[in-house]
This record gives structure tokens, C-alpha cells and sequence, in this order.
């Protein structure tokens, strides 16, 4: 008598997770190359070929669900990223940002992520004297922060990534304060 009797089923089924864990990585890679694109594209100023991409990577996001694997966490690193890219086109867009289709922490891990972005935004406005951007910039990533500031955050991944909103804030700030600086 052997104590294990599944073997082959045990082994199939490892096996069989295991692919389909593979392709949920192998799809997460092509979701957070394709939202960075959507990020350079909206630097750019290319606002209708970020929206173009956001728009496909619904295929990549229904292909994962179907596997079950939404949790994995190569998935939820490239969902920040897309939530990102989503996030910072309704700062461009100056539309709200309503997006709701990821899990709580995933959208504010993105929104976190966005507010370098920003700050990319405001030092290019900087540069071309645009203060009103400027101060869009800054209120905007105020916001994100007081909002954040309501939220009991235990330690971990949202921590850190609320800690730099916090340093987005400072640097926007300082961008702000320097261009009145320069201007007196």
C-alpha cells in the first residue's frame, strides 16, 4: 500500500497550474510593456494612441481572467501600471478618474504610481513657463495625498507607495515655489 494514491492526478494537476500560471506572466509582461507605452505615448502628447492601447489591453485582461489567476502577482504589478497610464491620462484629460475595475489596493497603487508621472508633467511645465500646469500639478498630487492621509495604512507595498506621493509633493512644491522664484 502507498500513502499517496493521486500521484499522476497530483502531478497532472501541478503541472496544468502551473502553465496557466506561466501565461498569466507571460500576459502581465505584455499588460505593463503595453501601459508604459500608453504612459510615453501621453508624454508625447499622443493622447488618442494611449487610448488606442488602453483600449486593447482589454483582450489581455479577459485572456488572464479566464485562466483564474488574477491574483498573481506579476498580474497585479502590470494592472498598476495600466491603472497609471489610466490615471494620468484623466489628469491630462482633466476629467476625473473613475476607473473601479481593479481591486481597491491595485487602483491606489496606480494613482500612487501616476503622481511621478505628474511630476514629470509639472518639470516640463517648468520649463516652458506654463504655471498654470504647474499648479494643476501640484494640486492635483495634494489631493491624492490628503486623500490618502484618511487611510489607516499598515506596512507594505501601499505604504511605500503613499510615502512617495508624500515626496512627489515635496518636489512639486519645490518646482512651484522655483518658478515663482524666478519670476519675482
Amino acid at each position: 500500500m502507498t500513502w499517496i494514491e493521486n500521484k499522476e492526478l497530483l502531478r497532472s494537476r501541478y503541472e496544468q497550474e502551473d502553465k496557466r500560471r506561466e501565461y498569466t506572466i507571460q500576459q502581465s509582461r505584455i499588460l505593463a510593456k503595453e501601459a508604459k507605452r500608453a504612459v510615453y505615448a501621453i508624454h508625447e502628447g499622443s493622447i488618442q494612441k494611449a487610448q488606442d492601447i488602453l483600449t486593447q489591453l482589454e483582450e489581455t485582461h479577459k485572456k488572464i481572467r479566464s485562466e483564474g489567476l488574477e491574483s498573481e502577482p506579476s498580474y497585479q504589478h502590470a494592472y498598476e501600471e495600466e491603472i497609471e497610464a489610466r490615471a494620468l491620462l484623466a489628469f491630462i484629460q482633466e476629467t476625473p478618474f473613475t476607473y473601479t475595475q481593479a481591486s481597491t489596493e491595485t487602483l491606489l497603487c496606480g494613482m500612487c504610481d501616476a503622481s511621478g508621472e505628474i511630476v514629470r508633467i509639472a518639470i516640463r511645465a517648468g520649463i516652458q513657463q506654463d504655471k498654470q500646469t504647474i499648479t494643476r500639478s501640484r494640486k492635483a498630487i495634494e489631493e491624492l495625498h490628503a486623500y490618502l492621509l484618511e487611510y489607516s495604512l499598515r506596512n507594505g507595498h501601499l505604504r511605500k507607495k503613499a510615502d512617495m506621493v508624500r515626496h512627489n509633493l515635496q518636489k512639486v512644491e519645490t518646482i512651484e515655489y522655483e518658478y515663482c522664484l524666478r519670476r519675482t
